[in-house]
């Protein structure tokens, strides 16, 4: 997983997508509540 606090334009990153399995964009808010619930698992 990679964080950024940067204000960043999404549409001019490149990815290299045989090394990732998903990529997903939410805010740190989204994350949070990701964790809460058990959808992104921290461990």
């Amino acid at each position: 997983m990679y964080y950024t606090s940067m204000d960043l334009d999404i549409d001019r990153i490149v990815i290299q997508l045989d090394e990732l399995l998903e990529v997903r964009w939410f805010s740190i808010e989204k994350l949070q509540q990701m964790v809460d619930t058990g959808e992104l698992n921290m461990d």
